[in-house]
C-alpha cells in the first residue's frame, strides 16, 4: 500500500525535518498563524514531529494496520481524548479513518519513492500535494 512518510531531503532554506526518516505521515492541524510552517508540513505518527518534504513508499502494509497506527498518534498525541468528548470511540475511530483516507488518497497519485511537498491552501481549507 503507497503511504506517506516523512524525509529529510533539504531542497530549499526553507525546508526542516524534526521527524524519524521513514515513519509515517499525517496531515497536520494548521494554526493561524502563517510563520510556524505547520500549513506546509505533515507531522510523523511516532516522533509528533514535522517535516515539509515527504515521500511516498509501498509498504506492505494494510488499511487496518494504518487506521491503527493513526489511532495510536491519536492517543498518544491527546486528540483521542478530546474527541472522545463529542462523539466517544466512534468519534476517534472516524477521524482516523478520514485522516488515513486523505493520506492514502495523496499517495496514491504518485509513484513509489516520490518526494512530494504539502502546502495547506488556507482559501479553501484543504491540503494539496505537488511532486518535489
Amino acid at each position: 500500500m503507497k503511504v506517506l512518510t516523512i524525509h529529510h531531503l533539504k531542497q530549499r532554506e526553507d525546508d526542516f525535518c524534526f521527524g524519524i526518516e521513514g515513519e509515517l505521515a499525517l496531515p497536520s492541524l494548521v494554526c493561524d498563524s502563517k510563520r510556524c510552517g505547520c500549513d506546509r508540513a505533515f507531522g510523523g505518527l511516532n516522533s509528533h514531529q514535522a517535516s515539509t518534504t515527504l515521500m511516498v513508499r509501498d509498504l506492505d502494509l494494510t488499511y487496518d494496520d494504518v487506521v491503527t497506527a493513526y489511532l495510536a498518534y491519536l492517543e498518544s498525541a491527546g486528540w483521542a481524548a478530546l474527541l472522545r468528548t463529542s462523539g466517544g470511540d466512534d468519534e476517534v475511530l472516524r477521524y482516523a479513518q478520514d485522516m488515513v483516507a486523505e493520506a492514502l488518497a495523496f499517495a496514491s497519485n504518485y509513484p513509489d519513492r516520490q518526494v512530494v511537498r504539502v502546502k495547506f491552501d488556507r482559501k479553501t481549507d484543504d491540503w494539496k500535494v505537488l511532486a518535489a
